[in-house]
């Protein structure tokens, strides 16, 4: 009784210690708290885990708990024999359905009904067509963020695109919408700060949305949560929220170095698409 008691004993504060020193080698939170959500949407996705978080260790405590009364109640002591259980009646059975029932009801249930909520009322909310939304073409490649902003003239691939490498800009408070693609292998953007993801494959074009809270410029982190090739650590990008001012003045500024730069000649430079008016999700 004592190793078994030690043993869950240790593995229980093995996980917290381990979970501790995950969250706190994590730039910008705490060992408390996840990183500093910058997103109009990306609470609903915290609240998922905190729920999550919850539910899971109300289970843990109460198998723990049931645990340990048995291990006390049913100890070895002078005199007591010891009784076998097969666990085979019907009301065994009925008593492990009733549990994995309710179990599966209060979590996974209460769980996909509240996931499927937030991604049917926001996230499944593509503001594609919406005329003040910013459109951004992403294109990965091992190890590497291009991104392309449509110019003045509002369309993609043309002389006057915004092409930069590794360096993502968006005004704070507006939506931004993303096609995302990659020029060799499976990679997948993730905005950290906004809760968002999208898988990047070669051959097809996805999407994604997300919009920034207002009064929180800074400079975050594009990262690759696929992995895809012995350089996948260094697959970072500078990703910044500008105020709308410094970004309007930003982007009048790489427009004037972009016309600079283009090539006709030079293929590789036009890689942008048409905007895709209807992706599937």
């Amino acid at each position: 009784m004592r190793e078994a008691l030690q043993s869950t004993l240790g593995l229980f504060f093995g996980l917290l210690s381990t979970t501790a020193l995950a969250w706190a080698q994590a730039g910008d939170r705490s060992i408390w708290t996840p990183p500093r959500d910058i997103s109009v949407d990306g609470g609903q996705l915290d609240d998922l885990f905190v729920l999550t978080t919850i539910l899971t260790t109300v289970l843990f405590v109460g198998m723990v708990a049931i645990l340990l009364v048995a291990s006390f109640r049913d100890k070895a002591t002078v005199g007591k024999k010891a009784e076998y259980d097969r666990g085979d009646t019907k009301k065994d059975a009925v008593l492990l359905l009733a549990a994995a029932t309710v179990i599966f009801v209060a979590v996974d249930g209460t769980l996909m009904v509240k996931s499927h909520t937030a991604i049917n009322d926001v996230f499944w909310k593509y503001p594609d067509t919406e005329p003040d939304v910013l459109r951004v073409e992403v294109l990965a490649q091992q190890w590497a963020w291009n991104f392309r902003y449509a110019g003045a003239d509002g369309k993609f691939n043309t002389p006057d695109d915004i092409v930069t490498l590794n360096d993502f800009r968006v005004p704070a408070g507006k939506k931004v919408a993303c096609q995302i693609t990659s020029k060799d292998v499976l990679h997948s953007f993730f905005l950290v700060p906004c809760r968002v993801k999208k898988d990047a494959n070669p051959g097809q074009i996805t999407r994604q949305w997300f919009q920034t809270r207002e009064g929180t410029e800074g400079e975050y982190q594009v990262t690759c949560a696929e992995i895809c090739g012995f350089a996948h650590y260094k697959m970072q990008a500078r990703f910044v929220v500008m105020e709308p001012k410094a970004y309007a003045a930003w982007e009048k500024e790489a427009a004037k170095w972009s016309q600079i730069q283009y090539d006709a000649e030079r293929q590789d430079q036009h890689w942008g698409w048409d905007w895709r008016g209807e992706i599937k999700n």
